[in-house]
């Protein structure tokens, strides 16, 4: 009790009888559903559901040994329930027989592949070091056989229970449950020194059954596999999984979607946090490997932030805290103003969209397009591109001048570009967002300056020039 193990798989949480994990998998499936499935494989006495909640997987609510022994058999039998029966035959003085229970088929409540995966689960040895260590753990290992056993203890250790079954051995048609339970009559906490004592009992039982017998071990049936999983998230492995496992899974149930515990982050070296795009520019970012570790349910979070607090002390285990914040450090001068880098810019045809290559032997019509750098932290206002050339001497305006009709009239035709998220495009040339460039009837070929003036929303400004050549059509 009281123990973290941290991160455990679902098998080790069966195993090891781990009490978190059983009340996240509750709520997960849905009481009502658990309450069906129990109903199923022979519990009888969950009857008033508006009692249960998530606790009933601690032992929130009551049931009989007898049940229990039913519900374990429907997992040593393959998935078929066979009701108790305590009265094979009844006859009178003179031997005539006058009841006889007559053997039948069951009823199916699990696949063969569910039954078998729980199985083969409680059978294992090394599921179990955790909480009962090596060696015989407390009764529940049987040297030289195949045992599937779990115990269980309710609130208070009021109750303490060991049910275990063994596959049927030759010479017996069918698979032995063996359940004990120990408590106090009057229903009052036990000794805790008496944890073990029903696995105890057990073993004694299923030890004398064992006796003379051969190992047998469960059947596995077909549409059993075995699949590769990300050793911490369970998730199929991804890019930057670090350590794998196998397990076992019904076949079309191995994880499809990647790992996304293990991350990789451009990070700012001068203050660790999230690269910037101005950061990156600056060659001043470096590539690190972090692991976020992810509730099942968003809204429990939070509480599993806390639990990595906790649990990887962030001086100690710096890889379980990747941060969340962008830096906001300026790379360019004393000033946080926005960054025109050359390979953020490109030329494009007015039309189609397509990349042209280079600024040189541009068509009349062209499109330019830029994702400028921000290091205010605020974001881009708007961009504005101009050209000034011989073209344009008589009336500088004339350059700059689109086809698109006025945006306050049209806004549909003046935000027409191809260019992807994060660039600013000619075409919605801001802020009097008119289309260009469009050079119908200039003197071509000729030579100009492109201008590009970004300004952020601190009010930040920076300009950029770029020679083009246009060849026209």
């Amino acid at each position: 009790a009281n123990q973290n193990y941290r991160i455990v798989s679902v098998r080790r949480a069966i195993g090891n009888s781990l009490n978190i994990p059983a009340v996240k998998m509750l709520s997960l499936v849905g009481v009502n559903n658990m309450l069906d499935t129990a109903e199923d494989m022979g519990i009888t006495t969950l009857t008033d559901r508006s009692r249960y909640g998530i606790a009933l997987t601690l032992g929130g609510g009551e049931v009989k040994m007898l049940d229990m022994a039913t519900a374990f058999g429907v997992f040593a039998t393959g998935g078929v329930r066979h009701n108790p029966v305590a009265i094979l035959k009844v006859t009178d003085h003179n031997g005539r027989v006058l009841e006889e229970f007559k053997p039948n088929s069951g009823v199916r409540v699990l696949t063969q592949q569910q039954a078998y995966l729980m199985s083969n689960i409680l059978s294992d040895f090394n599921s179990r070091t955790l909480t009962f260590g090596a060696g015989s753990q407390l009764g529940l290992n049987i040297p030289g056989h195949t045992v599937a056993v779990k115990t269980g203890t309710t609130n208070d250790n009021r109750d303490n229970w060991a049910i275990g079954f063994t596959p049927a051995h030759k010479g017996s048609k069918v698979p032995i449950v063996i359940a004990t339970w120990i408590g106090n009559n009057d229903n009052s906490p036990m000794n805790p020194n008496f944890f073990a004592g029903s696995a105890t009992i057990w073993n004694k039982a299923m030890t004398q059954w064992l006796k003379g017998k051969s190992e047998v071990k469960f059947n596995r049936p077909k549409g059993i596999v075995s699949g590769k999983v990300d050793a911490l998230s369970g998730m199929a492995p991804g890019p930057y999984t670090t350590s794998t496992q196998s397990e076992l899974f019904i076949s079309g149930t191995v994880p499809t979607d990647l790992d996304n515990w293990h991350v990789r982050l451009n990070i700012c070296k001068p203050d660790g946090l999230r690269a910037s795009e101005a950061c990156i520019a600056a060659g001043q970012a470096v590539e690190k490997n972090f692991i976020k570790i992810r509730a099942e349910r968003p809204v429990w979070q939070k509480d599993v932030d806390a639990w990595v607090r906790k649990t990887y002390p962030k001086k100690k285990y710096p890889q379980y805290y990747p941060p969340t914040k962008t830096s906001t450090l300026c790379f360019d001068g004393d000033e946080c103003l926005p960054i025109i880098s050359d390979s953020n810019i490109s030329f494009h045809d007015y039309n189609s969209g397509s990349e042209l290559a280079g600024s040189s032997d541009l068509p009349t019509k062209f499109e330019v397009r830029v994702n400028p750098i921000d290091q205010s932290g605020k974001g881009i206002a708007f961009v504005r591109f101009w050209l000034e050339g011989s073209g344009c001497a008589s009336d500088p305006d004339s350059c700059n001048v689109g086809a698109t009709p006025d945006c306050s009239t049209n806004p549909v035709e003046c935000s027409d570009t191809s260019a992807p998220e994060g660039y600013f495009s000619s075409k919605n040339n801001g802020p009097t967002e008119e289309a260009l460039f469009q050079l119908d009837g200039f003197p071509l070929p000729d030579s100009y300056t492109l201008y590009i003036y970004v300004q952020d929303k601190a009010g930040g400004v920076s300009e950029k020039t770029v020679s083009i050549t246009v060849k026209g059509s």
